[in-house]
């Protein structure tokens, strides 16, 4: 006679007791801070998403990349730059630049000296394109913050940047462990 097959609800019950076990008597307040900011970062992306969408029929990762060409000025940026900036794949940016350079809102130049490298720039379109979107995201933001007053919003930037710092202190620390060079 064969043994019943696992119920998988109670297999989540058993995962769920092990993991409550490993953390008992242990400060979970990090992990909390952690999760607060996650859901916080997740709500307000999802929001600027549909509100991009909505409004421009742009997707989030178009007016991202057209922010760092912005921000980068009339010389605009190599992929790789952009890549690197947007914490992306080249792929991911040469969708987003073809669709933009059909639309005319960027352009291609290569250097003659070096035709494998591309220099992306904003268009004049492009720039009057981004400077709308630019001026709805701010007010988006500031009405999705609406309730932090200006000290509190002060504050949470200093504490958001020094747990961005320490965090990435830790990472930096530990990628010199795996690679045996010193701190």
């Amino acid at each position: 006679m064969s043994a019943p097959a696992p119920d998988p609800r109670r297999a989540e019950e058993t995962a769920g007791g092990a993991a409550a076990a490993a953390v008992a008597g242990r400060d979970v307040s990090r992990l909390r801070l952690w999760l607060r900011m996650l859901d916080g970062s997740n709500l307000v992306q999802r929001a600027i998403r549909q509100r991009l969408r909505d409004a421009y029929n742009v997707t989030l990762p178009r007016f991202d990349l057209m922010a760092a060409l912005d921000r980068a000025g009339p010389d605009g940026m190599t992929m790789g730059q952009l890549s690197r900036r947007l914490r992306v794949s080249n792929g991911n940016v040469t969708a987003v630049v073809d669709r933009l350079a059909k639309e005319g809102a960027v352009v291609r130049r290569s250097p003659p000296e070096d035709r494998r490298t591309s220099f992306i720039a904003l268009t004049e379109e492009g720039r009057r394109q981004f400077a709308e979107m630019a001026v709805a995201h701010l007010g988006w933001i500031d009405d999705l913050l609406a309730g932090l007053d200006d000290a509190e919003v002060a504050e949470l930037t200093r504490l958001m940047e020094k747990a961005r710092t320490t965090a990435q202190a830790r990472v930096d620390a530990a990628a010199g462990e795996q690679t045996g060079e010193p701190r």
